[in-house]
């Protein structure tokens, strides 16, 4: 019982996940103009902790900035 419903748990996150992929705009720096180009130029985001927003930092210029997810 338990393996059935952890599957279940994993199906859905990871249709999650993709829906969240296809749906996210790639980031763009404010301060630089850089633009996030998929495996090239991963910005780096990290949730906040209890919210809906991730911080995103640019690789180029370290400028970071608040995003909703």
């Amino acid at each position: 019982g338990a393996m059935v419903l952890s599957g279940i748990f994993l199906l859905v996150s990871l249709i999650a996940l993709g829906i969240r992929g296809l749906r996210r705009r790639p980031a763009v720096c404010s301060r630089c103009q850089a633009t996030e180009q998929g495996r090239r130029r991963r910005f780096a985001h990290a949730p906040v902790g209890g919210t809906e927003w991730e911080e995103v930092t640019c690789p180029a210029c370290g400028h970071a900035w608040y995003a909703r997810l």
